[in-house]
């Protein structure tokens, strides 16, 4: 009795399987044409998400990199390349929070506030690397130098 009790289970299984198979193949279209439509804010805010990361890991490169140059005797080298690289961080940080700041505010302030939001981040970066060895910095000085140069130039494209 056990053995086609789990007998009638399976068989149920596959047909409920079966059923909501044959239902989603019908709505899949329906449902994916609803929730990707340009006017439903999911995707408009799974498009400004898919970008931040590119330029969280410049702005992490640029905050590391500014850590390095901070710690450079010469203070002519210090100061210029500690204002480049932070410079860069907080535009990184702008680019990315800026397009979640347009679904709120649609003019000039967009870029200031988005502008903050990131030199926050910046500066939360910069608590967290101050302590950092600077041999792990300088270990990886040239893959950070690769990865801001190569968010810079994607953004001039």
């Amino acid at each position: 009795m056990k053995l086609l009790k789990s007998k009638i289970y399976d068989i149920l299984a596959l047909l409920i399987f079966a059923a909501l198979l044959i239902v989603g193949t019908k709505l899949d279209f329906k449902i994916s044409d609803k929730l990707y439509s340009e006017k439903n804010w999911f995707n408009f805010f799974v498009a400004a998400i898919a970008k931040m990361p590119m330029y969280f890991i410049a702005m992490y490169a640029a905050v590391s990199l500014f850590v390095s140059a901070l710690r450079k005797e010469n203070k002519a080298d210090k100061y210029v390349m500690a204002i480049i690289y932070i410079g860069g961080a907080c535009l990184c940080g702008m680019f990315a929070y800026e397009d979640i700041v347009e679904v709120f505010i649609d003019n000039i302030f967009k870029y200031l506030i988005a502008l903050a939001v990131g030199a926050a981040t910046v500066g939360y970066l910069y608590y967290v690397l101050k302590d950092r060895a600077e041999e792990d910095i300088q270990k990886y000085k040239k893959e950070y130098l690769t990865i801001v140069i190569s968010v810079a130039f994607i953004v001039v494209i």
